[in-house]
């Protein structure tokens, strides 16, 4: 994956999304897509593909009640059911008593089916990682079953080793951080993969906790400077995707390539193996771009910015972008919002990672800092708290708060 011409990666999980890409990222060339939902939809064209199988689904396998199977299936679980030996990942304990044999047997078959893709790189299978040592066994057969496969069907394809974190204590206390590294690497070696992609499932950096800033993020940041420091040389890394935390270990260069989501989900979330029916769908999102944030889009949220609008001079950029989000507001309220919302955020969000791209590589740390520097003092010059969000503290209201909790982490400490 190191001959990219583009240097980020879209990960595309609807059709939406893909169109997102073709109009909002035309310079992109490589996109990340699992096979479940290639086999659902039209094949993107013109884009060189990074296939994932999505293995971290059978975190929720390994978990739930049993129960749950009489609910209904989602498009993972029928795609991952239809697989040769998946009953070796009906439990957490069946996948570290399964011969390994079966394994390859299910490797090979969740290969060879995203390898009807003719992808540029596929996913190495491997299940997230825990506080526990107990994942370690399984991931390292299936890697094993990986690089036989790689070995005999695809000498020269690119695979790609997923290190998926479902709990912060799996990077964040070094002596359960250092067990996760060495197995990382291992599995690397026995899948013959030549990149690592690392995420923490589940994990949205636009939350406003208050722990991110000293505890969470320097946490995230440490693992990956681990990784490193133990991986061979020329290993092709990338993490994400998130709103910011992805740009700032890009801009660190800890990672040669951040992962984008396209315009909503600023997150890894694993598959879930049935379909949450019922569920509200929650309101959409834009952008704040002099805050370099996004907030859920509601009434109270427009008058919040005709507000702060007027703490600026209308010859200002910040007045222009603040005009700009009250004149398109009407757009994204209502039903039909969720597409225009993602537009708008996914518009903003490539002109900034251009502006980070455009500048050289050893001043984009310092550019990040004073990026969200701005918007700190942006923020103050506000004054006022935004419109309450359900799960967002008061802190994270504070407009220039997230931005903080961001610029903390531009430049080592």
């Amino acid at each position: 994956m190191r001959n990219l011409t583009c240097p980020f990666i879209p990960v595309i999980r609807n059709k939406t999304e893909a169109a997102i890409v073709k109009s909002t990222m035309p310079e992109t060339d490589t996109v990340r897509i699992s096979v479940d939902l290639l086999e659902t939809m039209p094949k993107p064209t013109g884009l060189r593909l990074w296939v994932d199988l999505a293995f971290d689904g059978f975190e929720f396998v390994f978990g739930d009640d049993k129960e749950i199977w009489k609910q209904a299936p989602s498009g993972w679980h029928k795609w991952a059911q239809s697989l040769q030996c998946v009953d070796c990942m009906a439990t957490e304990e069946a996948a570290r008593n399964a011969a390994q044999g079966d394994i390859d047997r299910l490797v090979a078959s969740a290969m060879d089916r995203a390898a009807e893709f003719d992808p540029a790189a596929i996913s190495v299978p491997q299940v997230p990682y825990t506080t526990s040592a107990n994942r370690h066994s399984i991931n390292k057969k299936l890697a094993t079953a990986a690089g036989k496969w790689k070995t005999k069907n695809w000498s020269n394809g690119t695979l790609i080793l997923p290190a998926v974190l479902s709990h912060s204590d799996a990077y964040r206390i070094k002596t359960v951080a250092t067990p996760r590294v060495n197995a990382i690497v291992r599995s690397l070696e026995s899948s013959r993969a030549t990149g690592v992609w690392i995420s923490h499932a589940g994990f949205d950096d636009l939350g406003g906790q208050g722990n991110l800033a000293n505890e969470k993020f320097p946490s995230i940041i440490s693992f990956h400077e681990q990784v490193n420091d133990a991986l061979p040389s020329k290993t092709f890394t990338c993490a994400g995707p998130y709103w910011a935390l992805n740009l700032i270990l890009w801009a660190r260069k800890l990672i040669d390539v951040p992962l984008l989501a396209c315009g909503s989900k600023f997150q890894h979330n694993s598959p879930r193996p049935v379909q949450l029916l019922g569920r509200q769908r929650p309101s959409p999102k834009i952008a704040l771009p002099p805050l370099r944030r996004s907030y859920t889009v509601n009434a109270e949220l427009r008058t919040w910015i005709r507000s702060a609008r007027s703490k600026f001079p209308q010859s200002s950029a910040t007045w222009e972008e603040f005009d700009k989000l009250d004149a398109s507001f009407s757009q994204y309220l209502g039903p039909s919002g969720k597409e225009p919302a993602m537009r708008q955020t996914a518009d903003f969000y490539m002109q900034w990672v251009r502006q980070i791209a455009e500048t050289q590589l050893a001043g984009r740390a310092l550019f990040l800092f004073q990026d969200f520097s701005t918007a700190v003092v942006n923020g103050s010059h506000i004054g006022t708290k935004l419109p309450k969000q359900g799960g967002l503290s008061a802190d994270a209201r504070n407009p220039g708060f997230i931005a903080e909790q961001f610029m903390l982490q531009c430049l080592p400490r």
